[in-house]
């Protein structure tokens, strides 16, 4: 059967979208700076930003960055920071926004090269009346993927307010763009280097593995037909692109952790490494776990079991939808991966949500493709009520934090909500997904032999077997 070609790109010129978002940020810039001298009781610098500057000016005099209370991050961040003490304060912030850059950059190169599938479904649903025809084009275009980073009003309030999450997404989404091109090394160096800036993208490790190991096919015989699903994805990540992704990125991390222990010794294990491993935060936050930590802060033991409580949920769905996904639509796997791990995280701040951005629209010619749903009207009702938990939760913490009401209670029930809405917008997406992906190898699965799973369906039809 051949295939319906995808359909035309829309004129529309990079370099505008680039110029434009890289124009609005410099004009940040300037307004920051107005509203720092302006006022001296509301900042617009991110107090984050003031931690990197101060622990680069305590490695400038000689000392260790870990003499700033509260840097809780890599060594090399602070070095990255320098420029601030001799160029310009500024530095740093130049530095996010550059990032900001490459990071569209890379939505780009990642979009385009997953876009052609998708497109076919996007095209067949402009057939059905489920996306206007006019619009298909644009829908599966990569540089309208760019622009949902690029002039994201969020987005560009994190990078020009000094946050370094920036630079982390660009190294996710830099593995993520390696591993679909199946060049595990380089694939390994990028992903060793986001895990030892922070710990978070070593839950997508399984994932990477799963991808590489579908990259080229495999072969199928009627005894592994027969084969349990969960052991057959456990022997794909035995070959070749897989070892050599799981040594580089082991190298990569360990050389840089070793590197910082040797410069800073215990100070860096403490403050850099364990803290993130053992943090219990009392302090409201939009997980509902905060309120279990905060009435019971005083017992170590029962902190501890809040946080395998916490750990658990994570865990059990990072690992399904890994072997679920990953070998199958990288970029949205990711994409679902962040939502588990912020959604149940045992800590959720608002700036998590900056992880959302960047993957997000590298998903996006999955997410535009999915089928319409049920009523039609669903997820325009999942935003809203997305934005209404959040809303919701932000009323209670301002009243707790700067009225001084007790409002612990209310704010606790709005993080489990938050937390519900966000399981019902996972589930509507797994649950589109799939029905895309049935609609996708519909045929296959018509024609498909008993117990024959999709890979083995599309090796045989295509040749493979």
């Amino acid at each position: 059967m051949a295939h319906t070609p995808p359909p035309a790109s829309p004129n529309a010129s990079p370099i505008f979208v680039f110029a434009l978002a890289l124009a609005v940020r410099v004009g940040m810039l300037g307004v920051g700076a107005w509203m720092d001298r302006a006022s001296s009781s509301v900042k617009y610098t991110d107090i984050d930003y003031l931690v990197f500057s101060d622990a680069a000016r305590f490695l400038y005099q000689g000392g260790s960055p870990y003499e700033r209370d509260t840097y809780r991050y890599t060594p090399f961040l602070a070095c990255l920071m320098l420029p601030n003490l001799w160029l310009h304060p500024a530095w740093g912030k130049v530095l996010f926004i550059a990032s900001d850059l490459v990071v569209g950059l890379l939505v780009m190169r990642i979009s385009a090269w997953t876009t052609h599938y998708p497109s076919l479904l996007i095209a067949s649903a402009a057939k059905r009346g489920s996306v206007p025809p006019t619009a298909a084009s644009w829908y599966s275009h990569p540089l309208l993927h760019a622009a949902l980073w690029l002039l994201n009003p969020l987005v560009i309030n994190f990078s020009t307010r000094g946050s370094a999450d920036t630079l982390v997404s660009a190294l996710v989404l830099a593995t993520v763009l390696f591993v679909q091109q199946n060049r595990p090394v380089l694939a390994g160096v990028f992903h060793g280097a986001a895990v030892h800036f922070k710990l978070y993208p070593i839950v997508f490790s399984i994932s990477f593995l799963a991808a590489l190991s579908s990259a080229r096919p495999a072969e199928v015989d009627e005894e592994d037909r027969k084969t349990r699903l969960f052991w057959r994805r456990l022997k794909m990540v035995i070959d070749k692109e897989c070892i050599l992704f799981t040594v580089v990125s082991a190298m990569t991390f360990l050389f840089l952790t070793l590197l910082a222990f040797l410069l800073y010794g215990q100070s860096f294990l403490q403050h850099g490494l364990l803290y993130h491993l053992t943090r219990t935060d009392n302090r409201h936050n939009f997980s509902p776990w905060f309120y279990g930590i905060y009435l019971d802060f005083e017992s170590e033991t029962s902190r501890h079991l809040l946080g395998l409580a916490a750990f658990l949920p994570q865990v059990l769905l990072l690992a399904y939808t890994s072997f679920l996904l990953g070998p199958r639509d990288l970029p949205f796997c990711i994409a679902i991966q962040t939502m588990i791990f912020v959604a149940f995280n045992k800590v959720c701040t608002a700036q998590y949500f900056a992880w959302y951005f960047s993957i997000l629209p590298a998903a996006g010619p999955t997410l535009a493709s999915l089928p319409s749903s049920h009523p039609p009207y669903l997820p325009l009702i999942l935003a809203g009520a997305w934005l209404a938990a959040v809303g919701g939760w932000l009323w209670c913490a301002y009243q707790l934090e700067f009225l001084g009401e007790n409002t612990f209670f209310w704010t606790w029930i709005m993080s489990i909500t938050f937390l519900g809405v966000n399981v019902a917008v996972l589930a509507w997406l797994l649950e589109m997904w799939g029905k895309g992906q049935r609609e996708r190898w519909g045929e296959y699965g018509r024609k498909g032999r008993r117990g024959e799973g999709l890979r083995e369906r599309k090796a045989r039809r295509l040749g493979w077997t």
